[in-house]
Protein backbone atom coordinates (compact mmCIF):
# COMPACT_ATOMS: atom_id res chain seq x y z
CA UNK A 1 0.00 0.00 0.00
CA UNK A 2 2.79 2.47 1.08
CA UNK A 3 4.68 1.57 -2.09
CA UNK A 4 1.58 2.45 -4.61
CA UNK A 5 1.38 5.24 -2.51
CA UNK A 6 4.82 6.83 -3.50
CA UNK A 7 3.97 6.04 -7.05
CA UNK A 8 1.18 8.39 -7.07
CA UNK A 9 3.17 11.61 -7.05
CA UNK A 10 5.14 9.91 -10.20
CA UNK A 11 1.66 9.30 -11.75
CA UNK A 12 0.44 12.70 -11.73
CA UNK A 13 3.98 13.61 -13.17
CA UNK A 14 2.94 11.67 -16.22
CA UNK A 15 -0.31 12.96 -16.48
CA UNK A 16 0.13 16.35 -16.35
CA UNK A 17 1.20 16.94 -19.74
CA UNK A 18 -1.83 15.41 -21.00
CA UNK A 19 -3.96 17.21 -18.53
CA UNK A 20 -2.64 20.65 -19.75
CA UNK A 21 -3.22 20.06 -22.77
CA UNK A 22 -6.49 18.56 -22.86
CA UNK A 23 -7.29 21.53 -20.54
CA UNK A 24 -5.81 24.10 -22.63
CA UNK A 25 -7.48 22.93 -26.36
CA UNK A 26 -10.18 21.15 -25.27
CA UNK A 27 -11.71 22.47 -21.93
CA UNK A 28 -11.27 25.84 -21.89
CA UNK A 29 -12.57 26.53 -25.28
CA UNK A 30 -15.60 25.25 -24.52
CA UNK A 31 -16.52 26.85 -21.78
CA UNK A 32 -15.36 30.08 -23.73
CA UNK A 33 -17.84 29.32 -26.34
CA UNK A 34 -20.79 28.06 -23.98
CA UNK A 35 -20.15 31.78 -21.77
CA UNK A 36 -19.63 33.70 -25.57
CA UNK A 37 -23.15 31.91 -26.60
CA UNK A 38 -24.88 33.94 -23.86
CA UNK A 39 -24.28 37.26 -25.94
CA UNK A 40 -26.10 38.98 -28.60
CA UNK A 41 -23.97 41.10 -30.64
CA UNK A 42 -24.60 43.59 -33.36
CA UNK A 43 -23.07 43.31 -36.92
CA UNK A 44 -19.73 44.62 -35.59
CA UNK A 45 -19.62 42.38 -32.82
CA UNK A 46 -19.14 45.58 -30.39
CA UNK A 47 -22.17 46.15 -28.43
CA UNK A 48 -23.33 43.13 -27.41
CA UNK A 49 -26.00 41.94 -24.73
CA UNK A 50 -27.01 38.89 -22.17
CA UNK A 51 -29.49 36.75 -23.35
CA UNK A 52 -28.77 34.19 -20.86
CA UNK A 53 -29.97 30.43 -21.70
CA UNK A 54 -32.52 31.59 -23.51
CA UNK A 55 -30.45 31.34 -26.80
CA UNK A 56 -29.60 27.87 -25.93
CA UNK A 57 -33.59 27.17 -25.44
CA UNK A 58 -33.93 28.32 -28.75
CA UNK A 59 -31.49 26.30 -30.53
CA UNK A 60 -33.31 23.01 -28.78
CA UNK A 61 -36.83 23.91 -29.40
CA UNK A 62 -35.87 24.64 -33.18
CA UNK A 63 -36.91 22.89 -35.84
CA UNK A 64 -33.43 22.71 -37.42
CA UNK A 65 -32.20 21.18 -34.16
CA UNK A 66 -34.66 18.47 -34.01
CA UNK A 67 -34.34 17.35 -37.88
CA UNK A 68 -30.47 17.52 -37.23
CA UNK A 69 -30.91 15.15 -33.98
CA UNK A 70 -32.86 12.87 -35.17
CA UNK A 71 -30.70 12.53 -38.70
CA UNK A 72 -28.00 12.07 -35.94
CA UNK A 73 -29.73 9.31 -33.56
CA UNK A 74 -30.73 7.58 -37.76
CA UNK A 75 -26.66 7.55 -38.61
CA UNK A 76 -25.86 5.88 -34.96
CA UNK A 77 -28.25 3.03 -35.46
CA UNK A 78 -26.87 2.58 -38.65
CA UNK A 79 -23.18 2.89 -38.18
CA UNK A 80 -22.33 1.84 -34.78
CA UNK A 81 -24.13 -1.57 -34.52
CA UNK A 82 -22.91 -2.65 -38.08
CA UNK A 83 -19.50 -1.53 -37.50
CA UNK A 84 -19.03 -3.44 -34.43
CA UNK A 85 -20.50 -6.43 -36.29
CA UNK A 86 -18.14 -6.32 -38.69
CA UNK A 87 -15.34 -5.26 -36.57
CA UNK A 88 -15.71 -8.23 -34.77
CA UNK A 89 -16.96 -10.83 -37.38
CA UNK A 90 -13.28 -9.52 -39.41
CA UNK A 91 -11.41 -10.04 -36.31
CA UNK A 92 -12.87 -13.34 -35.51
CA UNK A 93 -12.00 -14.50 -39.33
CA UNK A 94 -8.53 -13.16 -38.97
CA UNK A 95 -7.99 -14.64 -35.56
CA UNK A 96 -6.14 -17.37 -36.79
CA UNK A 97 -2.68 -19.35 -36.80
CA UNK A 98 -2.76 -19.68 -40.43
CA UNK A 99 0.41 -18.71 -43.26
CA UNK A 100 -0.56 -14.86 -44.39
CA UNK A 101 -2.89 -14.08 -41.98
CA UNK A 102 -0.66 -11.18 -41.50
CA UNK A 103 -1.68 -9.54 -44.53
CA UNK A 104 -5.04 -10.03 -44.11
CA UNK A 105 -4.78 -8.19 -40.88
CA UNK A 106 -2.82 -4.89 -42.15
CA UNK A 107 -5.47 -4.87 -45.01
CA UNK A 108 -8.05 -4.80 -42.60
CA UNK A 109 -6.96 -2.36 -39.98
CA UNK A 110 -5.30 0.00 -42.83
CA UNK A 111 -8.32 2.31 -42.43
CA UNK A 112 -6.73 3.51 -38.90
CA UNK A 113 -3.47 5.17 -40.85
CA UNK A 114 -6.14 7.26 -43.08
CA UNK A 115 -7.52 10.36 -41.38
CA UNK A 116 -10.88 11.47 -41.47
CA UNK A 117 -10.12 14.75 -43.96
CA UNK A 118 -8.50 11.99 -46.32
CA UNK A 119 -10.97 9.10 -45.82
CA UNK A 120 -13.60 12.28 -46.64
CA UNK A 121 -12.35 13.26 -49.79
CA UNK A 122 -11.79 9.61 -51.33
CA UNK A 123 -15.19 9.00 -50.61
CA UNK A 124 -16.40 12.58 -52.46
CA UNK A 125 -14.51 11.93 -55.31
CA UNK A 126 -15.61 7.86 -55.39
CA UNK A 127 -19.33 9.51 -55.45
CA UNK A 128 -19.31 11.94 -57.74
CA UNK A 129 -21.65 11.32 -60.06
CA UNK A 130 -19.83 13.00 -63.15
CA UNK A 131 -16.09 11.76 -62.26
CA UNK A 132 -16.93 9.22 -59.61
CA UNK A 133 -15.36 5.60 -59.70
CA UNK A 134 -18.42 3.67 -58.65
CA UNK A 135 -20.82 5.73 -60.97
CA UNK A 136 -18.97 4.96 -63.92
CA UNK A 137 -18.97 1.42 -62.85
CA UNK A 138 -22.34 0.64 -61.72
CA UNK A 139 -24.87 3.54 -62.89
CA UNK A 140 -26.21 0.69 -65.15
CA UNK A 141 -27.49 -1.21 -62.09
CA UNK A 142 -28.09 1.57 -60.30
CA UNK A 143 -29.00 4.70 -61.92
CA UNK A 144 -29.12 6.70 -58.70
CA UNK A 145 -25.20 6.94 -58.91
CA UNK A 146 -25.30 9.31 -61.74
CA UNK A 147 -28.81 11.35 -61.35
CA UNK A 148 -28.53 12.47 -58.87
CA UNK A 149 -25.91 11.11 -57.14
CA UNK A 150 -26.07 8.65 -53.98
CA UNK A 151 -24.58 12.11 -51.73
CA UNK A 152 -27.37 14.86 -53.80
CA UNK A 153 -30.43 12.42 -53.62
CA UNK A 154 -32.29 12.47 -49.72
CA UNK A 155 -33.20 8.94 -49.85
CA UNK A 156 -29.25 7.74 -50.55
CA UNK A 157 -27.45 10.64 -48.82
CA UNK A 158 -27.18 9.13 -45.26
CA UNK A 159 -26.58 5.36 -46.28
CA UNK A 160 -23.90 6.58 -48.00
CA UNK A 161 -22.41 8.67 -45.53
CA UNK A 162 -22.70 5.66 -43.24
CA UNK A 163 -21.10 3.19 -45.20
CA UNK A 164 -17.98 5.52 -45.44
CA UNK A 165 -18.06 6.23 -41.91
CA UNK A 166 -18.34 2.45 -41.01
CA UNK A 167 -15.43 1.71 -43.44
CA UNK A 168 -13.14 4.76 -41.84
CA UNK A 169 -13.88 3.26 -38.28
CA UNK A 170 -13.75 -0.29 -39.32
CA UNK A 171 -10.16 -0.60 -39.00
CA UNK A 172 -10.01 1.08 -34.81
CA UNK A 173 -12.74 -1.86 -33.86
CA UNK A 174 -11.02 -4.55 -35.77
CA UNK A 175 -7.30 -3.75 -33.89
CA UNK A 176 -9.64 -3.44 -30.68
CA UNK A 177 -11.07 -7.16 -31.00
CA UNK A 178 -8.12 -8.74 -32.45
CA UNK A 179 -5.77 -7.79 -29.33
CA UNK A 180 -8.79 -8.66 -26.89
CA UNK A 181 -8.82 -12.05 -28.83
CA UNK A 182 -5.29 -12.81 -28.77
CA UNK A 183 -5.26 -12.08 -25.03
CA UNK A 184 -7.19 -15.32 -24.62
CA UNK A 185 -5.31 -18.01 -23.40
CA UNK A 186 -5.46 -21.19 -26.56
CA UNK A 187 -6.22 -23.37 -23.45
CA UNK A 188 -9.54 -22.22 -23.08
CA UNK A 189 -10.38 -22.55 -27.11
CA UNK A 190 -9.19 -25.92 -26.70
CA UNK A 191 -10.97 -27.02 -23.43
CA UNK A 192 -14.37 -25.56 -25.09
CA UNK A 193 -13.55 -27.63 -28.07
CA UNK A 194 -13.15 -30.74 -25.97
CA UNK A 195 -16.21 -29.97 -24.61
CA UNK A 196 -17.83 -30.06 -27.88
CA UNK A 197 -19.17 -26.17 -28.40
CA UNK A 198 -19.04 -24.97 -31.47
CA UNK A 199 -17.64 -22.15 -33.40
CA UNK A 200 -19.83 -19.51 -32.61
CA UNK A 201 -20.05 -20.31 -28.91
CA UNK A 202 -16.00 -20.57 -28.78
Amino acid sequence: MRRRLRDVPWAIAMLLPSIALVAVWTVYPLVRAIQKGHFKCDVTGRKCTDQGWGRYWDVFISNEFQHALGVSVKLMLLTVPAGLILGVGLAVLADKHLRGIGVFRTIFSSTVATSVAVASLVWFVLLQPQIGVLADLFSGIFPVLKNPGLLNDPGTALLAVAFSSIWANLGFTFIIVTAALQSVPRDLYESAYVDGAGSVRR
